[in-house]
């Protein structure tokens, strides 16, 4: 159209390009506009749409996240024994761009940990990308603590917490956990907020006994093997020993400890115990207590692997619990 009308001679010719992708948002990029009087070429005119500048809009920390990566727990507090996430959110995401996120406690001044993202793949909506802090032995030390968001190496955004002093009560039965399962039919308890998860295995079945936090240097197993009763009890010394052989490579250590005996439950269950002990370069004590018993045609062989210097006394309480708890 011409924006003076009463003289046709005069105005401007208007054309208007709204071409948009899913997110409302043009691609960024080089343009050319051609315009034409006709079918011959009398004008051009390039532009430029520019990329926008990835910033953060806010970090929210978090014991635990949604499947979006948004803060499920909102926190400013938390336990030794949780996992701390910085929930971050950024107004878009940038191909190529990096981001890093820097944990430091705050009285020391002392960097923890860091660990960075390279966004492969531009997001032009409001997006959020995790990062967490967990010592690694599973425990945090109480006191204040803060992070630090960079996007290319330039501090964006910070945010400071504290970890609270935590009564620690992992070998703690209270709430009478069980786990059960029908076949083959075994239950035995489960020490208060741990997890469990089962395996089903060609030889049998898994279930893995899992600590609060996942990386607490302590966590058990109980391991079924099919058709396995008739197993000869002086084959389990070489069973344990199978098992043990990859944390023996992995802590570059030689079993210091091997001792066995028999046990006992109030119920009247015999069991067969062999512990097997090492200490690693760090001189960390470590046990693994394996219990070996049958039922019907079956072999069950339930073990621990355990930072006996952190763990010692919480270890053998839930070692015992766990043995005189089993029922068939």
């Amino acid at each position: 159209y011409f924006s003076e009308k009463m003289d046709l001679k005069k105005g401007y010719a208007v054309s208007v390009y709204n071409y948009k992708n899913k997110t409302g948002m043009f691609e960024p990029g080089s343009y050319l506009v051609e315009f034409y009087f006709n079918d011959i070429q009398k004008l051009k005119k390039t532009f430029v749409i520019m990329e926008p500048q990835m910033k953060v809009a806010s970090i929210e920390l978090a014991s635990a996240i949604n499947k979006d990566y948004s803060p499920a727990q909102k926190k400013e507090k938390f336990s030794q024994i949780e996992t701390v996430f910085a929930c971050v959110n950024f107004n878009y995401l940038i191909k190529g761009n990096t981001i890093l996120a820097k944990w430091y406690d705050s009285a020391s001044g002392s960097l923890l940990m860091d660990s960075s993202y390279k966004i492969g793949n531009s997001a032009y909506i409001s997006t959020y990308i995790p990062f967490g802090l967990q010592n690694d032995k599973g425990i945090l030390s109480p006191g204040n603590y803060r992070v630090e968001i960079y996007i290319n190496d330039n501090l964006s955004a910070e945010k400071t917490f504290e970890v609270e002093q935590t009564e620690i009560k992992i070998s703690h039965f209270t709430r009478q956990q069980k786990y059960k399962l029908e076949n083959p039919s075994i239950s035995f308890a489960v020490p208060d907020d741990w997890k469990t998860v089962k395996l089903d295995l060609k030889e049998g079945t898994q279930i893995q006994i899992v600590p609060p936090s996942d990386n607490m240097e302590i966590g058990y197993m109980m391991m079924i093997r099919n058709d396995a009763a008739n197993t000869p009890k002086e084959n389990y010394n070489n069973i344990s020993e199978g098992i043990i052989e990859p944390f023996l490579k992995v802590k570059k250590a030689a079993v210091s400890l091997d001792d066995a005996y028999q046990y006992t439950s109030p119920d009247g269950n015999n069991f067969d115990i062999i512990i097997k002990g090492f200490t690693d370069k760090e001189n960390n004590e470590w046990r693994m207590p394996f219990c070996f018993f049958t039922n019907n045609n079956d072999l069950y062989i339930f073990y621990g692997i355990v930072n006996y210097s952190m763990f010692a006394s919480e270890s053998d309480e839930i070692f015992t619990t766990i043995i005189d708890s089993i029922q068939f």
